[in-house]
This record gives structure tokens, C-alpha cells and sequence, in this order.
């Protein structure tokens, strides 16, 4: 890789230049682009807590907006699980290069984790009493825990992956296709939210 201001060659896993000490442009592209899709997911949790219960709610609800938040309610208890797949089939794919990083081998092992982890939740109703009771009241009196504590997981994973330039380039590619995909996210959620504010 070279420099796009000296023009010096230097490594990929390196995020500056070693010689002028310039940021190379893929990975201002990456952190926007991580950026705008926090932003998007950010607001689409603001509006589904804030604004499609009263619409939802409504005399007459749209179907649009009853099948918003469908979709964001499955989103949320049961998307951890696509995602969580989706890095592990990336983890599990074959690279070019010989050494496998050391990030993706602690990073399978705690995804590898959270899958079975939300398989022992799910058996929870069939273990015999004991701690499984406890962490049943648990789960119970707080019905999104189980699903936040699994965000929260694959939020570690993916910034554990990021912290590394080769995993994160492996990761994220040059950014363009995830830019792409966040500012598609918040032109729909933008125009959801316009939508539910010319129906309030």
C-alpha cells in the first residue's frame, strides 16, 4: 500500500504513515461510514420507543406503521442471532494469507459463546429448578435483557475486530458499501419519521 499524500510504501495493517504520518482515506471512509449506520440504527431505536407506540396505538393505525414496528420488535430479540452468524461465517472464512490474527480466534470463541448462551436461554423452561430459576425471574422481570446483553456482545466483538487495521479492512472492505447501506437506513428512517409526523 502507498501513501496518497508522500507516496511511501508502508503495510496495510499500519493505519498512518510511517514516513509523513497522513491517515490513509479508507479508513476515514470506514469510521463515517460506522458512523452514519450508528446513527441510523440510533434513531430507528429513538423513533420505535418514542413515536410508533402512539401511532401504533392510533384510532386507525396504518399498517405501515404497525408493520414498522413488527419488524423492529423481531429486529430486536431475534437479530442478534443473523448477525451474530453472519461474523461467524466471516470468521470461519478462508483467508488468503497463512496466520489467522489473533482477534478472530478470541473473536469466534466469543461468538461460538453467545450462540450457545441463547440456546440456554431458550432451554431455560425445561432445566430443573436451582440457578436456572433465578436467571428465569431474571429474564422475566426484565423481558429485554437477554437481547441487550447479546447487542452489547456483538458491539464488543465487532469493536474488537476494528481495533486491529487487517481484521478491519478484512471486516469493512474500503467502506464504500457500508456507507452505502447507512445512509440508505437513514434516508428510510427519515422518511418513516415524516410519514408518522404528517399522520400524527
Amino acid at each position: 500500500m502507498f501513501c496518497e499524500s508522500c507516496g511511501q510504501q508502508f503495510y496495510g495493517q499500519e493505519s498512518v504513515c510511517s514516513y509523513c504520518g497522513a491517515t490513509v482515506t479508507r479508513y476515514w471512509l470506514q469510521l463515517v461510514s460506522l458512523a452514519i449506520l450508528v446513527i441510523a440504527l440510533g434513531s430507528n431505536s429513538l423513533v420505535a420507543f418514542q413515536l410508533l407506540p402512539r401511532l401504533a396505538a392510533g384510532r386507525q393505525p396504518s399498517l405501515l406503521f404497525r408493520t414498522w414496528m413488527w419488524f423492529n420488535e423481531k429486529l430486536f430479540f431475534y437479530g442478534w442471532v443473523a448477525v451474530t452468524l453472519a461474523l461467524l461465517t466471516w470468521a470461519f472464512w478462508p483467508r488468503e494469507r497463512h496466520g489467522l490474527p489473533k482477534r478472530v480466534r478470541v473473536a469466534r470463541w466469543f461468538l461460538v459463546l453467545l450462540l450457545l448462551a441463547g440456546i440456554a436461554v431458550l432451554l431455560l423452561p425445561w432445566i430443573p429448578a436451582g440457578v436456572a430459576s433465578d436467571v428465569r425471574t431474571v429474564l422475566e422481570s426484565h423481558p429485554g435483557l437477554a437481547s441487550t446483553l447479546a447487542w452489547g456482545f456483538i458491539a464488543l466483538v465487532v469493536g474488537l475486530l476494528c481495533l486491529n487495521a487487517e481484521t478491519r479492512n478484512a471486516l469493512l472492505g474500503t467502506g464504500r458499501a457500508l456507507s452505502l447501506v447507512g445512509l440508505g437506513l437513514l434516508l428510510l428512517v427519515l422518511v418513516m419519521i415524516l410519514l408518522g409526523w404528517s399522520a400524527a
